[in-house]
């Protein structure tokens, strides 16, 4: 199923997802940014209401290796769950398209795995990814 990925400021269309080849440019991509960059990634022609419903925002800080997902689907929306939060940062910001998005202190996994998620989220988007773990949002 062919996905669209939208992380760009400047982005005026989306970019095509269709193999595991253009997920890993576009992860390579957002991955070599400075900070905590979000992908927003979505069916490009759903076929129905529930799937346009789902979406996988993938969460990548290459810099320190880490990650994180958010779910969302007809059934509810997830977080991932990570690590026990470090108790001396109150606050966690991700930023889709220079916007700053608030998530869980615990949400972040290692990288590889945020991956692998978004690569289960590319072969069935109708399937919450298999990752360390979810939380509820």
């Amino acid at each position: 199923m062919e996905l669209e990925a939208w992380y760009g400021d400047d982005q005026d269309d989306a970019v095509p997802v269709r193999t595991a080849a253009e997920l890993d440019a576009v992860l390579d991509e957002v991955a070599a940014m400075r900070g905590r960059v979000i992908v927003h990634l979505k069916v490009a022609r759903p076929p129905s209401l529930d799937v346009r419903r789902m979406i996988l925002n993938v969460g990548l800080n290459g810099d320190a290796g880490l990650g994180s997902l958010f779910y969302r689907s007809p059934s509810g929306a997830w977080y991932s769950q990570g690590a026990a939060a470090d108790p001396s940062v109150s606050e966690l910001l991700y930023y889709y398209m220079n916007s700053d998005t608030e998530y869980p202190l615990d949400c972040e996994i290692p990288i590889d795995a945020v991956r692998r998620a978004a690569h289960e989220y590319r072969s069935a988007v109708d399937t919450r990814p298999s990752a360390p773990g979810w939380q509820p949002a």
